[in-house]
């Protein structure tokens, strides 16, 4: 698989944590959809300037964020829908791709992760001006699959990641009982605005 142009700093963050999983149903429900007024704001990977692209959450409509990837180098900017939801003590972000902006339309882009609307589940704990990020892995699913406990159904894309094909209801079982020895470990950014 090509490794994105872009050096989109939350993005950048994703794909070093790890290989996250997509998901073709969301961790959330309209009942259970949560708020963290702490999330709202911008937000850029430690140690890094947010000149070379950041992350910033916005509330959006209902019970949902938006979050909006920039790239200036490259001068993309991407939206995701984003929806909390607490479980098993954690607090997990279901991210969904909405829509790209380009400063410039004929320059070469490779297709942002979650151009093709899927659900990517991040566990996230925010404290103070920190932002701990970490993702579903497909590394545990493959392997809890083969060995015990109620597997989550998933589709292997040929090396290039799993696409787990469970309902909600499964995949909630499944990340409450894996909050941690199924996601990545831990990236951190800082509040820049």
């Amino acid at each position: 698989m090509k490794k994105p142009i872009l050096v989109l700093t939350a993005l950048v963050s994703l794909f070093l944590a790890g290989c996250p999983t997509s998901n073709l149903y969301p961790l959330y429900t309209d009942k259970d959809a949560d708020l963290d007024p702490a999330l709202v704001g911008t937000w850029a990977e430690k140690g890094d300037s947010p000149k070379n692209g950041n992350a910033r959450f916005e509330k959006g409509s209902g019970n949902s964020y938006t979050m909006i990837v920039s790239d200036p180098t490259a001068g993309a900017t991407d939206k995701y829908e984003v929806h909390l939801v607490r479980l098993g003590g954690n607090l997990f972000a279901d991210i969904c791709f909405s829509s790209r902006t380009r400063k410039d339309a004929e320059q070469y882009e490779d297709m942002p992760f979650g151009m093709i609307p899927l659900h990517t589940i991040v566990k996230i704990l925010v404290t103070g001006d920190d932002l701990a990020w970490s993702t579903m892995e497909d590394d545990p699913i493959t392997k809890n699959h083969a060995t015990s406990g109620p597997p989550l159904a998933y589709l292997d894309a040929n090396g290039n990641g799993v696409v787990v094909t469970s309902a909600t209801d499964a995949l909630r079982r499944y990340v409450t009982a894996h909050g941690t020895d199924g996601f990545s470990n831990v990236v951190h950014w800082q509040r820049v605005h």
